[in-house]
């Protein structure tokens, strides 16, 4: 009886020291961690927002080779969507919100835990400087599990140190020849081309610069059209996750385009030029440096800058080759 009123005693002893740690402990499991990555947001921005991207970087994956994963039909942007089967357990994560080079925010579940959200911040503070904040949010811990709050934070913070670590040695080791490229003032020739206009979502842009490209083959294809040199793009709008531009061609003669389509001729001038290399997910950092040296040099933008493809990204498996001319008309600034 003496030895059941002993073992009583420490159970007790054990449940209020328990009841005092819950009461001091974390109410919620909350972890915030940055770092200074050398590259520009848009790099950095786009490893994060697609979900094939981050077995490149995050600690999970590399901590668990094993792990299945599932993603949904497209994976980058919003609503996108991964599952997965691991050592570790199972869950799913989804965009629920994605902002062009600037955040994201996810939904996490997990197997035997409440909803969490994940919120991703890219706060661009020099050319090719980059501050990522990474946040994780969870609902409140029910109080007898309190006390495990400590141990559940500093293991999340230690995954998030080390991802964040990754993904800066990741993306600092990408198109690092962009950061020395230097842009030219050349002058180009005049020049007729067809295209078609294009109005969508930043998750959009490969599926229909696709698309179009092939209908504008099969144009110039059954109208004889000669076409001359790399297919080109036309920019207009580039405003967070919209964009208008045109898919063209450059063509021998000026045409009447079929309905649906657009020609018009690309004139004479005086043009800022710089070769990208790597994806163009990235072509916002190279267009950087291009208006950096516009307004340090005196000259202002006279129209609508273009892209040519030099590149076939079908021919070339190794993107850190794939090559896209920019060209942005410009003018001497009148002082």
């Amino acid at each position: 009886m003496k030895l059941i009123k002993v073992i009583l005693s420490i159970l007790a002893a054990f449940f209020l020291l328990w009841v005092i740690v819950a009461f001091f402990s974390p109410k919620y499991i909350g972890v915030k961690e940055s770092i200074i990555i050398e590259q520009s947001s848009s790099t950095i921005f786009n490893q994060v927002n697609d979900l094939k991207n981050w077995s490149n970087w995050d600690e999970w994956s590399r901590r668990d080779s094993l792990m299945i994963k599932r993603y949904s039909a497209n994976s980058k942007g919003k609503n996108a969507s991964i599952s997965w089967e691991g050592e570790e357990g199972n869950g799913t994560q989804q965009i629920l919100e994605s902002i062009a080079y600037e955040k994201i925010r996810l939904h996490v579940s997990l197997d035997d835990w409440d909803d969490s959200f994940s919120n991703w911040e890219f706060e661009e503070l020099l050319e090719f400087e980059t501050k990522v904040t990474w946040t994780f949010e969870d609902a409140e811990i029910s109080f007898f599990l309190r006390p495990m709050g400590f141990s559940f934070n500093n293991a999340i913070r230690n995954d998030y140190q080390k991802s964040l670590a990754n993904l800066k040695f990741y993306c600092e080791s990408q198109a690092q020849q962009n950061k020395k490229l230097k842009p030219s003032l050349i002058h180009t020739e005049a020049f007729n081309y067809i295209g078609k206009h294009i109005a969508t979502s930043f998750e959009d842009i490969g599926p229909q610069m696709g698309k179009s490209y092939g209908e504008l083959l099969k144009i110039c294809s059954d109208n004889e059209w000669n076409i001359l040199g790399m297919p080109f793009s036309i920019s207009y709008i580039n405003e967070n996750e919209y964009f208008e531009f045109d898919v063209a061609f450059k063509i021998d003669n000026l045409i009447t385009p079929p309905l649906g389509y657009v020609s018009g001729i690309i004139p004479e001038g005086e043009t800022v030029s710089i070769s990208h290399f790597g994806l163009y997910e990235n072509l916002p950092a190279s267009y950087s440096i291009i208006e950096n040296w516009i307004e340090k040099n005196g000259y202002v933008k006279n129209g609508n800058s273009y892209e040519v493809y030099i590149t076939d990204p079908g021919s070339e498996p190794d993107t850190s080759k794939w090559e896209t001319q920019i060209f942005y008309p410009v003018l001497k600034r009148v002082e």
